[in-house]
């Protein structure tokens, strides 16, 4: 990896971090509906009631997508402090940690997941 390929995974790195604050809010949504759910469930009406119920269940798939968003902008920085010596040995520690990416990403993308061929 050249400066360029660094200077864009430390890009990547910070943006992935500042969606961190997203998935703060996303949780305190979450712990509201079902605060609300808890307090007030029995008088909703059932619209009202599976609304909350949606926003307090969509809070489990965003807490596993903020923890990927956490791995990946983890792996984005070690990629540009150079503690990962290349991509190819990235993907092969993805794929035996069963973490890797799509296979249709491969596809497009021959020298590995996470930047595309030059």
């Amino acid at each position: 990896m050249n400066d360029n390929d660094r200077a864009l995974c430390a890009a990547t790195a910070g943006l992935l971090r500042a969606s961190g604050m997203l998935a703060n809010w996303g949780l305190a949504l979450s712990f509201i509906a079902g605060l609300v759910l808890a307090l007030t469930g029995r008088s909703l009406p059932s619209v009202s009631w599976g609304a909350y119920a949606v926003v307090a269940l969509v809070g489990l798939l965003e807490r596993y997508l903020a923890l990927r968003l956490r791995l990946d902008a983890g792996m984005y920085e070690a990629l540009a402090r150079d503690a990962i010596g290349s991509l190819d040995s990235l993907d092969r520690a993805l794929d035996r940690l069963d973490c890797g990416a799509p296979p249709i990403l491969h596809a497009h993308w021959p020298n590995g997941c996470f930047l595309p061929a030059n």
